[in-house]
């Protein structure tokens, strides 16, 4: 073992550093800072009404002290209110009434969408982001109104399930980006625009724009942080302390010499590209090796 561990000080001092690894986190938003403007348009005029909004963003950041670059992985956006809409062209055109129940927005990505920089504004933006809505829209036409529905196949009274609009693209998802001992701030616009009848835009449109605010405090994340001290007879021993340095990578040697499959089995593959890196295949072998010194030299991020 002591072989093992002076061949293993001469790996350390050779590791180069690696860009530090992403790691996701959720943002809520503040219902009490945040909302949402949802506007109905139709040949005959247009409402609006607002509601608050609750949900949560998955971001990452190339670096959560000085953001340059953020990447969005997942959103979803929950009006929390009803919307209650009225559009009145008089008694000969007619008049429209809607009310929208358990609105959302959420994202149909597919993976993650970025990264785009952070500026020295601290500004950013996402465009033509792949979304879907749900809930639903109630509504009921008089008059010209209802006959303008009629002659595009919708009756005079019905209720839209948003869901059955298929995939939408949210036109733009940007705002600021701050960071604050750790504590990232996050203030979005979303700007969405939607026909009532997907084949015919004409008929009318559901534009949903709104400022989205939220703050999240992000821990460090040391994913070779595995022991507070290389001594097995130290109470510390195997307990991960918050710090990367040299006790955890010669407690990842002792594991990895006495098989232990628990601590030392991480990967398949050694490349990053392959997709069994990172996934444990029930074999303690070089690639584990690596893979862990992958870990050790992106430290904490």
């Amino acid at each position: 073992m002591r072989l093992i561990h002076s061949a293993a000080s001469s790996v350390l001092l050779a590791a180069g550093a690696l860009p530090l690894a992403a790691q996701p986190f959720d943002l809520p938003v503040d219902s009490s800072q945040s909302s949402v403007r949802v506007e109905l348009c139709i040949p005959a005029g247009c409402d609006d009404d607002t509601s608050p909004v609750s949900g949560f963003m998955r971001l990452s950041l190339d670096s959560v002290d000085q953001p340059g670059a953020v990447t969005l992985h997942d959103f979803e956006f929950n009006l929390t209110e009803q919307i209650d809409l009225l559009i009145n062209a008089g008694p000969f055109v007619g008049r429209l009434t809607a009310t929208g129940s358990n609105l959302s927005v959420f994202d149909q990505l597919g993976g993650p969408l970025g990264p785009v920089i952070v500026d020295e504004d601290d500004t950013f933006g996402f465009t033509d982001v792949p979304a879907a809505a749900s809930g639903t829209m109630a509504y009921t036409a008089t008059s010209l109104i209802c006959a303008a529905l009629s002659a595009s196949g919708l009756p005079c009274s019905d209720t839209i399930n948003l869901a059955d609009q298929g995939g939408q693209i949210v036109d733009s998802i940007g705002g600021t980006l701050t960071s604050a001992a750790r504590t990232v701030t996050v203030v979005s616009m979303i700007d969405l625009t939607m026909p009532i009848v997907p084949d015919d835009p004409s008929v009318g449109t559901i534009h949903i724009t709104g400022t989205i605010r939220g703050s999240v405090f992000v821990p460090f994340f040391c994913p070779a942080d595995l022991t507070g001290a290389s001594d097995p007879n130290d109470p510390s021993y195997g307990d991960p302390d918050g710090s990367v340095d040299a006790a955890d990578f010669f407690y990842f040697l002792d594991q990895f010499a006495l098989g232990n499959l628990g601590a030392a089995d991480l990967t398949g593959s050694s490349d990053p590209n392959d997709p069994g890196y990172g996934a444990p295949d029930g074999v303690i072998d070089a690639a584990d090796f690596f893979y862990y010194l992958d870990l050790f030299v992106q430290g904490c991020s």
